[in-house]
């Protein structure tokens, strides 16, 4: 037996997932989350479709007894479970890292900073109140859009005080 298919056999491979932003995600790479998992996948594809083969990919809904799926399913949660088998670090994990080393960063030269601001003022606001470092500005709930729209800009210097 030779090692290619014979020309007349067209095989097709079809692929069922119940995770509609899985697929969406197979359609648009990024450098999100799942980066590494999402390039293996497309490059399985690119490699059946090189050999002849086609692959199409279909949702199907969960937990409704399509053939393959609950095992599927099983398989997937059981994978979550293990550790990473490369030690290869992802765009998005990098990113994560980064981030985490900058909010590491700014905790520390915010705590430099208030001991000094203590030492030099025992009443200054860093003896009376510890830092939160956030990702947003917090407004009070229930604020109007207009007023919060002002706060942000006066908070962040792109607009006066006009009067009304």
């Amino acid at each position: 037996m030779g090692g290619s298919l014979p020309t007349s056999l067209q095989l097709c491979n079809p692929v069922t997932a119940d995770n509609q932003a899985a697929i969406y995600r197979l359609q648009t790479p990024s450098n999100k989350p799942g980066q590494a998992w999402q390039l293996r996948c497309i490059q399985a594809a690119h490699q059946i479709v090189s050999k002849g083969a086609t692959v199409s990919i279909h949702w199907v809904p969960g937990h409704q007894d399509v053939a393959g799926n609950e095992r599927a399913d099983r398989l997937a949660k059981q994978a979550a479970k293990k550790r990473p088998s490369t030690h290869i670090t992802s765009l998005a994990m990098t990113g994560i890292k980064i981030k985490s080393m900058a909010t590491l960063k700014w905790d520390k030269a915010l705590k430099s900073y208030s001991i000094d601001a203590i030492i030099c003022n025992p009443s200054a606001y860093a003896a009376q109140y510890s830092w939160r470092i956030g990702k947003r500005l917090r407004i009070p709930p229930g604020t109007r859009r207009e007023t919060a729209s002002a706060f942000y800009q006066l908070k962040l210097g792109h607009d006066t005080i006009r009067p009304t």
